[in-house]
């Protein structure tokens, strides 16, 4: 019988299985990117509702900025920082 689907290439290289852990820096910085989204999915999430779950949801945009502020801070202070 014969196979009539191929099978998948093979990668050139493995990935690493414990991948280099990141600086401080880049923590923050993934980090702030992490709330950004979390913030982008909070106001959407707001956007069609009303009253109280409505001001639930924008309140907790609002605190996720506020999070996203102080790593923002951090990471601009932070010496030699790239961003």
């Amino acid at each position: 019988m014969k196979k009539i689907v191929p099978d998948p290439p093979v990668p050139a290289t493995q990935p690493s299985p414990n991948p280099p852990p990141l600086n401080v820096e880049e923590q923050l910085s993934q980090a702030w990117d992490l709330l950004r989204c979390a913030s982008a999915t909070a106001f959407e999430c707001g956007d069609g509702l009303h009253g109280q779950p409505r001001d639930l949801a924008m309140a907790t945009s609002h605190l996720i900025g506020l999070a996203q502020s102080v790593i923002g801070q951090l990471i601009d202070q932070w010496p030699g920082a790239r961003l």
